[in-house]
Formats: structure tokens, sequence, C-alpha cells
């Protein structure tokens, strides 16, 4: 099994996450495959780019508490 095929396994029944139901829902893949995307002239397959895109919205939400309720944090972005 490559890594395309552990990643893809992976988001398919491990990763129970609402936010990739609602990529599912919305037909997200789809869109990137016939939108204009720069990653798709280079061989970067759908899925890497969903994958980055949750892995962003994971790390900017953990960033966003983090400034939040952390008094370590100098709340320049709150």
């Amino acid at each position: 099994m490559g890594l395309d095929d552990f990643i893809q396994t992976a988001m398919n029944n491990v990763l129970k996450n609402p936010i990739l139901s609602v990529l599912r829902d919305i037909n997200f893949s789809s869109i990137l495959k016939q939108s204009n995307f720069i990653k798709r002239d280079i061989g970067v397959k759908p899925y890497m780019i969903i994958l980055h895109f949750l892995y962003m919205f994971v790390i900017n939400r953990k960033i966003s508490s983090f400034m939040k309720y952390s008094n370590d944090s100098f709340k320049k972005d709150v």
C-alpha cells in the first residue's frame, strides 16, 4: 500500500470529521478537478489538496484558540 492509498484509507475510514463530510457533500474534489488550480498541472492529486486544506483549517483553529485563551499570547490577531 503506497502513501496515496494510506491517506485515502485514513480519510475514508479513520477520520470521522464533520469538515470532511461537508467537503464530500459539496463535492469538493470534483470542484478541484474541474477548476484550474495550479497544483493539478504539476500532478498533485485533488485529495492531497483536500488534506492540505483540512490541515491548514485545523492549524488555524489551534492558533486562534491559543491566541484567544493563552496568557502567553500577544493577542495581536484576536
